[in-house]
């Protein structure tokens, strides 16, 4: 793999830095200056998921909490 060593545009794209490429892939012809090769690792196999713990119940809602809050309405001064 290669990896850009900065920022570039080429045929027609923008190239960031740390973008990888292929080692065979057309954009490096002509611009291996602009690459460093790099190891990656290969990929490793998936772990097995981990059994989830059980979630406790949130409280049930109440009348009284189900029903829409009003405010009171801001009273005009007097004069």
């Amino acid at each position: 793999m290669q990896r850009a060593r900065s920022i570039f545009f080429a045929a027609g794209q923008r190239v960031a830095k740390g973008e990888l490429f292929a080692n065979d892939d057309p954009i490096l012809k002509g611009r291996e200056a602009l690459f460093e090769s790099v190891d990656v690792p290969e990929a490793q196999e998936p772990k097995e998921p981990e059994p989830e713990e059980p979630k406790a119940e949130e409280p049930k809602a109440t009348a009284a909490s189900s029903k829409p809050v009003r405010k009171a309405a801001a009273k005009k001064p007097a004069g």
